[in-house]
């Protein structure tokens, strides 16, 4: 072979063979590079994970007990309030909370001494009075529940329930007027308060104001309120519904 292309013959080996090589180092740099874009990543999306993770606010132990006692969960918000008291042993929320859910099972007296111990923590809490002063009356300690009503009341002026509660202790007396009276105030705060619409006629019921208490049912028609059919039934035997627009 001439030595001139035998010298052809060798160049173009070698521009074979470091192509191949060149495509081969390509090739692995490729894949090296593919490996390290999937690396980082998956470690961005941990690292954003664990900054959202951070910026999360922790959980509302208040409104989990709230929501167990919303679905009637009573016995597992009473295990709820009894952890977190251990481990916020001056949290008044948390005692308030505890109380509740023991009057919600029917627990009374397990409640008392969770509302006062709230109550000493924080004597702001219209919540606390107000059923403080409902397990009293279930209780039948009704004039110490009308104290707590009206520190209740006292908290905040627009408080219905606390009126209706209170009301509802005072015909327990047999204090009519009186009931009538917290009544009143209680469908002055809020119209929509059911209980006591029933309440007021009944109490006008018995002080024999009649035609107040067909006011009354006649306003809670027009809310679509419901009144006992009892209730109904021995106002119409004592004094007939007047007509409406009936001539004097």
């Amino acid at each position: 072979m001439p030595l001139k292309i035998k010298i052809t013959w060798i160049f173009c080996i070698l521009i074979i063979f470091f192509g191949f090589l060149g495509s081969s180092v390509k090739s692995k740099m490729e894949m090296s590079s593919k490996m390290s874009t999937k690396k980082e990543l998956a470690a961005n999306k941990e690292f954003d994970r664990k900054m959202q993770a951070q910026k999360a606010p922790p959980p509302d132990p208040i409104k989990e007990l709230q929501e167990l006692n919303a679905m009637g969960k009573f016995s597992e918000a009473i295990e709820l309030a009894t952890e977190l008291a251990k481990l916020n042993p001056d949290s008044a929320r948390v005692f308030t909370w505890w109380g509740i859910s023991l009057v919600k099972a029917n627990r009374n007296s397990e409640a008392m001494d969770k509302f006062e111990r709230s109550a000493l923590l924080n004597a702001t809490n219209t919540k606390t009075f107000l059923y403080w002063g409902l397990a009293l009356s279930m209780d039948k300690r009704l004039d110490e529940a009308m104290e707590k009503y009206e520190a209740a009341v006292t908290l905040d002026p627009e408080n219905a329930r606390a009126y209706a509660y209170w009301g509802s202790a005072l015909s327990q007396q047999g204090k009519y007027k009186e009931a009538a009276e917290k009544l009143v105030l209680a469908i002055n705060a809020n119209k929509f308060e059911p209980m006591s619409y029933g309440l007021l006629v009944d109490m006008y019921y018995h002080s024999k104001q009649y035609k107040q208490a067909w006011e009354i049912v006649k306003k809670s028609r027009e809310l679509n309120i419901s009144i006992s059919e009892a209730s109904l039934k021995r106002l119409v035997d004592a004094f007939p519904e007047p007509m409406t627009g009936a001539t004097p």
